[in-house]
């Protein structure tokens, strides 16, 4: 019996090769927009990169096979008949986002859901003070002294 050169069932499926594709620019007719909202059924509100804001229908190709979330970047092309919808062509990944922000294609105001979050590292809303004394400003008194409180004048 000749010897397995290739490998069992097991070594077959652990072999992922991922080619990069090629990336897909817009053509005449065609815009850049970011998801605002899901609509469900396939529909999303996006914000087209000419500053109006349409209804996305997502093409019959894409349905089963590609996710689209809320501040994905996407290829559409309006419709000529409604100008309030527009079909969903491309959907770009991470990668495809920053390489067309590299050729100037997109808008900059165009912010995605990781980029959003980093204002938000130098905020800390749970810092606590835990010294015991407590500063009080005394420049408004002239003569620096400690003012005693009337309890009754409360």
């Amino acid at each position: 019996m000749p010897k397995n050169k290739f490998g069992g069932n097991k070594s077959k499926k652990g072999k992922n090769i991922v080619e990069k594709k090629e990336l897909v620019l817009d053509e005449e007719g065609e815009l850049f927009a970011q998801v605002s909202k899901v609509l469900g059924n396939k529909r999303f509100e996006v914000r087209c990169s000419d500053g109006i804001t349409r209804v996305g229908i997502m093409r019959g190709s894409m349905k089963r096979n590609q996710w689209v979330n809320r501040l994905d970047v996407v290829l559409i092309q309006a419709w000529d008949f409604q100008d309030a919808k527009c079909s969903i062509l491309h959907k770009y990944s991470y990668d495809d986002y920053y390489e067309l922000m590299g050729l100037k294609r997109i808008p900059e105001n165009f912010v995605l859901e990781e980029d959003q979050d980093k204002d938000l590292d130098d905020f800390n809303p749970f810092d606590i003070n835990d010294s015991d004394d407590e500063d009080i400003d005394l420049s408004d008194d002239p003569d620096n002294e400690k003012k005693e409180i009337d309890i009754d004048e409360i």
